[in-house]
């Protein structure tokens, strides 16, 4: 786990946007995670814009790493959380929705590791839908996006390959860097169609395409 906080510092406070970064690291320093956040004030939803980046200071003795853990809600039971649905969208348009209550899918029931970023939501909800752009992962490796089987989140877990494309722990000095854009926006009349052309149309411009 790189959950020791060893670096903070706020780049820049206002008026027109505020930015932190905070690097992170395990126990024995052996991994580092650095995040680069950005709060704009022009966006027409609340919305964080980071760039995470991960580096092999010494060694990782694993396949791959987590950037992010989207993480609202109230129970290990998908039945509890606050949104119904969840989406996937990848870059080539394929699209996989999940009834959190059923446990059932639709659309490309196959789609779960995706490379290249794509669109996610958690939706329909009054509290707001969560509605997320993932790109520029560097190097572009395949990324599993998935309901977590033990705990209350949905994670991107990074895979790390060889050159003949198979699993492997990274090697020291090994540097890896995506780039996320996160937003609650709407309620819950907000449809499935909906966020399928808004995930469409934030992939081909390369930001959240939120309505103003």
């Amino acid at each position: 786990v790189i959950s020791e906080l060893r670096d903070f510092e706020i780049l820049k406070n206002g008026p027109d946007e505020a930015i932190f970064r905070y690097v992170s690291a395990n126990a024995s320093d052996a991994a580092e995670s650095e995040y680069i956040v950005r709060v704009p004030a022009d966006s027409p939803a609340m919305r964080i814009d980071v760039t995470a980046t991960f580096t092999v200071k010494d060694n990782w003795p694993y396949e791959g790493n987590q950037f992010f853990d989207v993480f609202p809600f109230r129970g290990v039971w998908t039945q509890d959380w606050w949104y119904p649905s969840v989406l996937w969208v990848a870059p080539d348009g394929r699209w996989k929705t999940m009834d959190t209550v059923k446990t059932d899918y639709d659309g490309d029931t196959t789609l779960q590791t995706i490379t290249g970023g794509g669109f996610y939501a958690l939706y329909s909800s009054d509290r707001g839908n969560m509605v997320m752009l993932v790109k520029n992962p560097r190097p572009s490796l395949p990324i599993d996006y998935i309901i977590c089987g033990n705990y209350i989140d949905y994670h991107m877990t990074m895979k790390f390959l060889d050159a003949n494309g198979k699993p492997t722990k990274p090697g020291k000095g090994f540097q890896a860097s995506v780039q996320y854009e996160l937003a609650v926006w709407g309620d819950k009349n907000v449809t499935r169609d909906q966020l399928i052309e808004l995930g469409k149309n934030s992939i081909k411009a390369g930001t959240l395409a939120l309505p103003k």
